[in-house]
């Protein structure tokens, strides 16, 4: 979805407020709201973030949706068209609004299990 379509909607859920109000909102200026609705640029995280709250979804969703749109490549927008993907269904998942048999679920979370968590220490003197 373009950046266009997310400020619309998120205009829409504010009972069509205008740029000004949305961007206030979203604590943009007003030319960076024309930005995004005229395609010069895509939402970053912040942004995306802020339109995700408006809206009251999971802003992995929309992230993952504007990454999508400025991938160079095929392979990358993929990715992230697959991960607003599996955002959608975990959130629906876990809030019982939809299901899907367990052995669907695992398949489509394992790229998920690879994350890492690094820790270093600072040696003392």
């Amino acid at each position: 979805m373009k950046a266009a379509e997310w400020i619309d909607k998120a205009a829409e859920k504010m009972g069509g407020a205008s740029d000004y109000a949305l961007a206030k909102r979203m604590r943009l200026t007003r030319g960076g709201i024309s930005s995004y609705r005229r395609g010069r640029t895509h939402m970053d995280d912040d942004a995306c973030i802020a339109v995700a709250e408006i809206l009251d979804i999971d802003p992995i969703k929309v992230i993952a949706d504007q990454q999508a749109e400025r991938a160079k490549t095929d392979r990358a927008r993929a990715f992230w068209k697959r991960t607003a993907a599996k955002a959608v269904v975990i959130v629906a998942t876990a809030t019982g609004v939809a299901t899907l048999p367990a052995q669907w679920l695992t398949r489509l979370l394992r790229p998920l299990q690879t994350i890492h968590y690094a820790h270093s220490r600072v040696r003392q003197g």
